[in-house]
């Protein structure tokens, strides 16, 4: 069984399901999409899924709170687009209401960057 962080998912404000799996390792996960039924095994032992038709991230797609912290450190545009807090906010509350519905969520505590100096903690959430 993998290892679930001392920080809960309601520590962070999420009311989520009951069943939850968290930090699965590649095989755990490998046989978790296969029983969920998202994929299947290729002959040298590979999963194989279909993406769907949409499979890149839209570069126009990112939206930064704009406030006192970003308000000089992002450079805004097509690219980096605003959202004030109060947005945020209103996102925030429905994705916190969506995923509270959820079945099924498997809950990993990561790191962004190679260098253990430079590194960040990351969570990512998926159903």
């Amino acid at each position: 069984m993998a290892k679930k962080s001392k920080v809960s998912l309601a520590d962070q404000g999420f009311t989520a399901t009951d069943n939850q799996k968290w930090n699965l390792g590649t095989e755990a996960l490998v046989e978790e999409a296969l029983r969920n039924g998202e994929g299947s095994l290729a002959k040298g032992g590979a999963l194989v899924v279909a993406t769907g038709k949409h499979t890149g991230r839209s570069a126009t797609d990112k939206f930064i709170v704009r406030d006192a912290e970003t308000e000089n450190s992002v450079w805004w545009g097509k690219t980096n687009v605003a959202m004030t807090p109060e947005n945020f906010a209103a996102l925030k509350a429905d994705f916190l209401a969506a995923l509270a519905e959820k079945p099924k969520l498997y809950v990993q505590d990561l790191f962004g960057g190679s260098q253990s100096e430079y590194r960040v903690n990351v969570r990512v959430i998926n159903e």
